[in-house]
């Protein structure tokens, strides 16, 4: 069954101009995702989606296929279903069973959590996968300028409050027909719980990525590439 990477590297970026590119722990940070995919082993096709032909060119030069991304969309706006809907059409009629998305902006991945992903994907009814991180923190909002806790009453011990989980980015796998539909995931997904350190950077500004080679560098015997 062919199992399809999608990594979507978009060349603009309003908070970090050129991110998907510049150098993250002296490699591109493109560069994480791509060989994540390749050295898995698991994928038949390996597509990076982009309007930018120097991000392109790279992707090519790693020996993946490199997929022009028409301009209606690869605006500010436009959301990363449009390109993977695109990417998936590329493929025309080959018959896919897993259509897996790869944020360029996370570049902590190992290969037991895409195993793990793999085998609840294929053993569930549900059309997609994602993976998710505890918070471990007393969430709250501002009303008025005061203090509401959320999920927890004031006093109540860090130990004892309800579990909040945050979705990281790390892995998304949506089955081709949920690609199709408008979605890469949906509220019936099954979920793959992982730890935040590593596997939660996220890369956007420039403090990310000062905190990010940091905490990769820190982590990295859990990396797989």
């Amino acid at each position: 069954m062919n199992k399809i990477a999608f990594i979507p590297a978009r060349g603009g970026s309003k908070r970090l101009p050129g991110k998907n590119l510049m150098k993250f722990s002296g490699k591109p940070l493109l560069f994480y995702s791509i060989m994540f995919a390749i050295k898995s082993g698991l994928f038949s096709h390996i597509i990076v989606s982009s309007d930018d032909d120097e991000i392109l060119e790279y992707a090519e030069s790693l020996g993946v296929t490199p997929l022009k991304r028409p301009q209606n969309i690869a605006g500010d706006f436009s959301p990363t279903i449009s390109a993977a809907q695109h990417a998936l059409a590329s493929l025309k009629n080959e018959d896919a069973s897993a259509f897996v998305t790869l944020q360029p902006t996370n570049p902590a991945r190992n290969f037991k959590h895409l195993q793990q992903a793999f085998e609840i994907f294929y053993n569930s009814d549900e059309l997609a996968v994602i993976t998710v991180s505890e918070i471990g923190k007393k969430l709250g909002i501002l009303n008025k300028g005061k203090w509401q806790p959320q999920f927890y009453k004031p006093g109540q011990r860090s130990q004892d409050i309800e579990k909040i989980y945050y979705e990281n980015g790390n892995l998304y796998i949506s089955s081709p027909e949920l690609i199709r539909s408008g979605k890469i995931f949906d509220t019936n997904s099954e979920t793959l719980v992982i730890g935040a350190m590593p596997f939660a950077i996220d890369i956007d500004t420039i403090e990310d990525m000062i905190a990010g080679e940091s905490i990769f560098s820190a982590y990295k015997n859990q990396i797989d590439y």
